[in-house]
């Protein structure tokens, strides 16, 4: 918590243009924190997560949505401490 953390997500059929949101949902609560995208190409999103100092400690799902509706969620938790 308190800091920026940066990755990269495989995937099919991302949209570039501002066309694909990432988001990682706290799996208890539902609350949400965007994440911001440096590069989204066909296959592959460059992203970066900056995790507010209050944030809730727990356990997260990474969602990506594209703007045809087309909507998946990481199998893997991604976990805040």
């Amino acid at each position: 918590r308190g800091t920026t953390v940066s990755c990269i997500l495989a995937g099919t059929n991302f949209e570039s243009g501002g066309r694909t949101d990432v988001v990682v949902r706290n799996t208890t609560s539902g609350a949400a924190i965007a994440m911001g995208l440096n590069v989204v190409y066909p296959t592959q999103i460059s992203a970066s997560l900056t995790i507010p100092a209050d944030t809730v400690t727990g356990t997260y799902q990474v969602v990506v949505t594209t703007d045809d509706g087309g909507q998946a969620a990481k199998s893997v938790p991604f976990v805040i401490r």
